[in-house]
């Protein structure tokens, strides 16, 4: 009964261990995703920027 007891306890303690975890892995890749997204867009504005000088140039 005690090892039952004490088995519970410990897959308690190593499941909401795991669900920390799970959680932490979920906000920091948002944050990747958010900085990704934030490069991205960056990046095509740059393309935007160069296109139009492009067609500036090009009149």
């Amino acid at each position: 009964m005690l090892s039952y007891i004490v088995l519970g306890i410990y897959v308690f303690i190593v499941a909401a261990f795991m669900v920390i975890l799970w959680v932490e892995t979920i906000h920091t890749n948002k944050e990747v995703v958010k900085k990704r997204n934030k490069k991205i867009k960056e990046k095509l504005k740059m393309y935007d920027s160069n296109k139009d000088d492009y067609f500036d140039r090009y009149k």
